[in-house]
């Protein structure tokens, strides 16, 4: 245990435990107006530390919805999935 978190033996370059495992890509659609659309692409790290984008019918990525829905509860917006992207709406 380093930093408090369960490791992941597969990974010894992620100190900070199996969650670390975890990523995401955003994306902002913006025009003259300002932003229009934010959202966000979830992503593993694979096992050469490289991030993988997940698609919307791999298991994975309904975990990582979940994961972020836990992780940023009390926060004033929601997520709705469109298509392969995650997008964040206010309140």
């Amino acid at each position: 245990m380093r930093n408090h978190t369960d490791l992941d033996p597969d990974y010894p370059f992620l100190p900070y435990g199996k969650e670390a495992k975890r990523s995401l890509v955003v994306k902002a659609m913006m025009s003259r107006k300002g932003i229009s659309e934010v959202s966000w692409l979830p992503a593993m790290i694979d096992k050469s530390y490289r991030p993988e984008i997940l698609r919307a019918n791999d298991p994975r990525f309904g975990d990582m919805v979940n994961y972020m829905t836990w992780a940023s509860d009390g926060m004033d917006y929601r997520f709705a999935v469109k298509g392969d992207e995650v997008v964040v709406h206010n309140g």
